[in-house]
């Protein structure tokens, strides 16, 4: 009898140190979620349904003095967005950062710029996709205008609107800084690493803003070309030049760099530093999110180990738009059709072939983009869809890239990649680039790569590559070969 009572006096110590433990553990987790909820407020929270709208009649069109583009007639567009794909994918969520161009105290302002921030948690990957201020595009319940009007007029549900009916994109949530808060995150995150060229380096030395409110330092920059550790005010002074370089399209990719640098440096930071610096930033932010939806972004982010790496890329795609001026405004009609092929390839992985030759199919009077994005047929400098391939019936390519003259081979089988199966033609003719002067041998077998397993040709011919003269008999290059480079082309 005493022995049992023992031994339930054990058994019940051990489920109170048990109980214990366990109420540790939850008061721990509690104090977590009160203090990130704490901080989480600190973001200022809107309803994208009680935000200010413009009627039609209040719809303005923001016309340029110096506009120099073909006129057209807003009735003569043709947007090719019969056919918008809607994308959806449950490992994905698209979060679009919006730059608003407005000081404390303005409202109703133009959304300066838009990043598409999708997060892939199977690549485990950020990819940011700008949309130009400047595309003329549908705006739902309003005549045509610029894709940044659709904020003034609608604030963040009529942008949202926007993108996914005109690009097939639905976004997930919106976050958006103004110009005073973007100085004032940046001046929380500190110094970014960002490189300069000569041109950037040189105009942010002699920017308009020194000395102004604009200027926290009110005292001239020495910026070099190379690495450089911008502060705040040098970091938004480089996001928003479009004076020099290809004018807002570089614009935008310089914005880019100083998010990824910003991003990158508060991911090396301890969890206590970003606490402190969440007291600055997100005061500066506005959010149509609920806490329990950044909640889940952070999370997944911060457990997942996404990173924000890799190409980042802009809308429209070269050669998918026409500059014209329309109402007065200098603005760039963009083809949805084939933009949204683009967004499915850049945000959801969908093989851009497959995507445009589609869009091809059923358009096949649209303009082709000239982005090296996709295979171009360097022969025609146009796609070629019914191929899906390459057609180097040209005969030289000086400037540094490969010679195919005289290829008469097949096409990609839609692998992704250059079938030189038939390749009957010369060398590189001293360019740097491989000799396939004697290939009569295979295909890609269905790897996605080039196969060489029939090389019987030549070798590189101080090109510094490896000599497969000789008889190469060996198997295929899949996984290593990464497809040729037509860099310095000039058919």
């Amino acid at each position: 009898m005493s022995q049992n009572k023992k031994r339930k006096k054990k058994l019940s110590l051990k489920a109170k140190v048990v109980i214990l433990i366990a109420l540790c553990f939850v008061l721990v987790g509690l104090i977590g979620v009160l203090l990130v909820q704490t901080k989480l407020g600190l973001i200022r929270h809107v309803d994208p349904n009680r935000q200010a709208f413009l009627s039609q009649s209040q719809q303005v069109f923001e016309q340029d003095a110096n506009a120099s583009s073909n006129t057209m007639d807003a009735k003569d567009v043709d947007f090719h967005n019969a056919d918008i794909d809607v994308m959806s994918d449950k490992d994905i969520s698209n979060i679009l950062l919006i730059g608003q161009d407005a000081r404390n105290g303005e409202k109703g302002q133009r959304s300066d710029s838009m990043i598409i921030c999708s997060i892939n948690k199977k690549t485990k990957k950020i990819t940011m996709v700008s949309l130009m201020r400047d595309m003329y595009v549908p705006i739902p319940g309003y005549d045509s205008n610029r894709i940044n009007s659709a904020y003034m007029l609608g604030g963040m549900k009529l942008l949202d609107k926007v993108i996914k009916t005109d690009f097939g994109v639905k976004i997930d949530g919106n976050l958006e800084v103004n110009f005073d808060g973007f100085l004032q995150a940046m001046t929380a995150v500190g110094d970014l690493a960002i490189e300069l060229n000569e041109e950037e380096a040189a105009y942010l030395n002699t920017y308009p803003g020194l000395g102004s409110n604009d200027d926290t330092a009110k005292e001239a920059w020495d910026l070099h070309t190379g690495m450089n550790s911008l502060t705040s005010s040098q970091a938004l002074a480089y996001a928003r030049i479009r004076y020099i370089g290809n004018s807002d399209w570089e614009r935008t990719d310089r914005q880019r760099k100083v998010l990824t640098a910003a991003f990158n440096k508060v991911r090396a930071m301890s969890l206590g530093e970003i606490f402190k610096l969440a007291d600055k930033i997100l005061p500066c932010f506005t959010t149509d999110m609920t806490d329990s939806q950044i909640l889940g972004y952070v999370y997944t982010v911060a457990t997942s180990g996404i990173e924000l790496k890799g190409k980042s890329y802009r809308i429209p795609v070269d050669g998918t738009y026409e500059g014209q001026t329309i109402n007065g405004m200098s603005v760039l009609v963009p083809d949805l059709g084939q933009e949204n092929a683009y967004l499915q390839h850049y945000l959801y992985g969908k093989s851009l072939k497959k995507a445009l030759a589609e869009y091809y199919k059923k358009n096949p009077d649209a303009k082709k983009s000239t982005t090296s994005d996709y295979d171009v047929d360097v022969s025609q400098n146009s796609f070629d869809p019914s191929t899906l391939g390459n057609d180097y019936t040209v005969t030289d390519s000086t400037g540094g890239g490969t010679d195919y003259s005289g290829y008469t081979g097949g096409d990609t089988s839609g692998t992704g990649e250059t079938d030189y199966s038939g390749y009957t033609g010369g060398d590189t003719s001293g360019t740097g680039g491989t000799d396939y002067s004697g290939n009569t041998g295979g295909d890609y077998s269905g790897t996605g790569e080039m196969d060489y397993s029939g090389y019987t040709g030549g070798d590189y011919s101080g090109t510094g590559g490896t000599d497969y003269s000789g008889g190469y008999s060996g198997a295929d290059y899949s996984g290593g070969y990464s497809g040729a480079d037509y860099s310095g082309y000039n058919p």
